[in-house]
């Protein structure tokens, strides 16, 4: 006979019947607990103990087997009567292994404090600086790259436009940036918008988006 499976706690060991001659009917089984010392066949065994109950096929080892070897003893039962044989002992019976920590979940930025230092501005070059635009303000509670989507809402319940995209390395901390009402080289048309922000962090965690509304005002 031989046995099946890993040496471990928790882990199942399966009696195999081996080769028999004469055509047994019927098998039977009993688990043996050994000392470390215990190797292979011989006297040896003799130092090997029963296990009470261990009289399946299968046998799952216990915390009392750390460290001892298992063997089984199969009984081959034909007519003409019984014979039993021993399986060689496994490897020291092991703890379980224990399985690696889950994952700590990423850190995400966190966005706060969005600001407008106006909602309601004009955009031209005849107008001054202190004229134009509105300066938006933010916090983030750790660095990294800021993505910042202006659109246009839809009319009659569609989906907004996008009508520009700004990106930006931020600190952690409080942020300001200029919302002129131009992207590159064009100007925005009067009318209302929305601006998104989001922040994907070093880790690759990103936060939730934070939005505004603001309008651009003719002339």
């Amino acid at each position: 006979p031989t046995i099946e499976g890993t040496s471990r706690i928790g882990s199942p060991l399966k009696a195999s019947n081996g080769t028999w001659d004469n055509q047994p009917t019927q098998f039977q089984y009993q688990w043996f607990r050994c000392p470390a010392t215990v190797r292979g066949e011989g006297t040896d065994v003799e130092a090997c103990r029963a296990i009470a109950g261990a009289n399946a096929a299968q046998y799952t080892p216990g915390p009392e087997d750390v460290q001892q070897r298992v063997l089984v003893r199969v009984a081959a039962t034909n007519a003409s009567g019984t014979d039993a044989s021993l399986s060689l002992p496994t490897d020291l019976i092991q703890q379980p292994s224990t399985p690696p920590p889950p994952p700590r979940p990423r850190k995400k930025p966190k966005l706060s404090h969005l600001t407008l230092s106006r909602t309601h501005f004009r955009v031209g070059t005849t107008l001054t600086k202190a004229q134009r635009g509105a300066v938006l303000g933010f916090s983030c509670n750790m660095p990294g790259q800021l993505s910042l989507t202006i659109e246009k809402p839809a009319r009659h319940g569609g989906k907004p436009r996008v009508v520009g995209k700004l990106a930006a390395k931020i600190k952690a901390g409080r942020s300001k940036i200029l919302l002129s009402g131009e992207i590159g080289k064009r100007t925005l048309t009067p009318g209302p918008y929305g601006v998104t922000l989001r922040v994907r962090a070093a880790n690759g965690a990103v936060s939730k988006p934070a939005s505004l509304h603001f309008s651009i005002l003719p002339g």
